[in-house]
């Protein structure tokens, strides 16, 4: 009789053991699949604007190694490790304005804003006949400027930062230099 038992008992554990890992995977199924990405500088609406804007400055159609590299992150442990206080203090004034830019232009939030009203914005900030300008506005002292020019000593601040980042990013991956390695022999 306790033969009965014990086969009864081990085709039982048998049965739990095999349906056990599909069971699981229709419940994770069920949930949500997006990444959450613990950043070590950026806050949640920095990530999301710096994503945008790494979007804008490098379009996938242009540069289709940039959805592999994941700028973003990049951009974030860049900041975290290489940069003063100084200046992730302005790099965080600039986001807040150039946030609030987009807000008051476009009377939506900015994870609600089209891709070609983004763009437009950002085209209007990285105007080649106003390059001098604001180059010549970052090389002044933060203290020394009017309170209307240090939002803007911010926000292009801000700005040139993302850019010079995403660049830099892509110019140094490894993915970039096989691809140019393929080009080059």
């Amino acid at each position: 009789m306790d033969r009965r038992k014990a086969i009864k008992n081990i085709a039982l554990a048998f049965g739990c053991t095999v349906a056990t890992p599909t069971l699981l995977n229709v419940v994770t199924a069920c949930t949500d699949n997006s990444v959450s990405t613990n950043y070590l500088f950026l806050s949640k609406s920095e990530a999301e604007l710096v994503e945008r804007l790494t979007e804008t400055i490098m379009p996938k159609m242009y540069f289709p190694l940039v959805e592999t590299m994941n700028l973003t992150v990049f951009l974030d442990q860049m900041f975290y490790h290489t940069e003063n206080d100084k200046s992730k203090e302005n790099f965080r004034k600039g986001s807040k304005a150039f946030e609030n830019e987009l807000s008051l232009n476009h009377n939506k939030k900015v994870n609600k804003i089209s891709n070609e009203d983004f763009i437009a914005t950002f085209k209007t900030y990285f105007n080649p006949e106003k390059e001098d300008a604001v180059f010549n506005l970052l090389n002044d002292d933060f203290n020394e400027l009017s309170p209307d020019k240090k939002t803007d000593f911010s926000m292009y601040t801000f700005l040139t930062k993302v850019r010079n980042y995403c660049l830099f990013g892509y110019a140094t991956s490894e993915a970039f230099s096989s691809e140019t390695n393929f080009y080059t022999t």
